[in-house]
């Protein structure tokens, strides 16, 4: 019983980030300490510095995964050819599915990014211009196309970032699925809120 439970433990890394994510995604970057994180991984405050050289170490990693996931989750999506439409509704769905498997870490990815210094912030402002581009690329051919219309992809492509990214926090429904929420989202940004006698 002894070898099966150390078996399935996570490395000692693994689970400070873990709980680095957890601490950050509640308290805050600024407001978690070392101190707290080793309190609550339970190993002495010394002992987090032969793992991580830094707290802002710990952020950069965490951030960086997320931005992997993110990528690593839609490429293949963005890769396949289909109608734009049903393209971005997919895409929308899988960015959705990553947060809610990630909520802590995907909290801390949108908001702490900010106390990245360099070198980890041109990094990760790198990684999210990529993912940003990819559903801006889906967003112009639809447009190209005639399945959307669009007069600025900025401001587009900042509203729909917008909508999903706080989807899990305000909907004040924790047992939405990722699917639903995301399919929600795109009827307010595909139809518009007006109705057609008020167009």
């Amino acid at each position: 019983m002894k070898n099966a439970l150390l078996k399935n433990a996570k490395p000692r890394k693994a689970q400070i980030k873990e709980k680095a994510g957890q601490l950050f995604g509640e308290r805050g970057y600024s407001a978690g300490s070392m101190r707290q994180l080793a309190r609550i991984v339970g190993i002495e405050a010394a002992s987090l510095y032969n793992h991580y050289a830094s707290k802002e170490a710990i952020l950069s990693e965490i951030c960086e995964d997320m931005a992997a996931q993110f990528l690593r989750s839609i490429e293949p999506l963005a890769a396949a050819e289909m109608r734009p439409d049903l393209q971005l509704q997919k895409m929308m769905r899988i960015h959705l599915d990553v947060v809610l498997q990630n909520r802590y870490a995907a909290t801390v990815f949108f908001h702490e990014w900010r106390y990245l210094e360099e070198p980890y912030l041109s990094n990760f402002k790198e990684a999210r211009k990529r993912y940003r581009d990819i559903f801006g690329k889906v967003l112009s051919r639809g447009a190209s196309e005639g399945y959307f219309a669009i007069d600025d992809l900025r401001i587009t492509l900042s509203v729909l970032f917008s909508s999903m990214n706080w989807a899990f926090e305000q909907s004040g429904d924790p047992e939405m699925s990722a699917e639903e929420v995301a399919d929600r989202i795109y009827k307010i940004i595909s139809r518009g809120i007006l109705t057609d006698r008020k167009i």
